[in-house]
């Protein structure tokens, strides 16, 4: 499945979720295909995949949060890759993470990529 016109219509619900991040430290975790926020669903996210993120000094625009939906397109439109945004002092991260439900899998996940 490819991110479609339909899956975009999600951007403005997904730039919700990301704008909700608290004042302090906090992390959505987010399935783009279906705009479901999915933050605490699972017990370990973990991001396998650097060269997929991207930091910014403030929250990010629709625009932004777009170009790095299409950008990353070949994982967010399929399991079990999923949008983290995550507020880490006054940068804000949005990368391409997993889901997993034990941190032996999610250890297990970050060294296997």
């Amino acid at each position: 499945m490819q991110i479609t016109a339909t899956s975009l219509a999600h951007v403005a619900e997904l730039c919700t979720i990301v704008a909700r991040l608290p004042t302090d430290e906090g992390v959505h975790t987010i399935d783009v295909a279906s705009g479901r926020d999915r933050t605490g669903e699972a017990a370990f996210t973990i991001s396998p995949l650097p060269d997929r993120s991207t930091v910014l000094d403030r929250p990010p625009a629709i625009a932004e949060l777009v170009s790095f939906i299409l950008r990353n397109d070949d994982l967010l439109s399929r399991e079990p890759y999923v949008l983290r945004a995550t507020r880490v002092g006054c940068s804000y991260h949005l990368d391409v993470s997993v889901l997993h439900e034990d941190l032996n899998t999610a250890v297990h996940s970050g060294r296997d990529r």
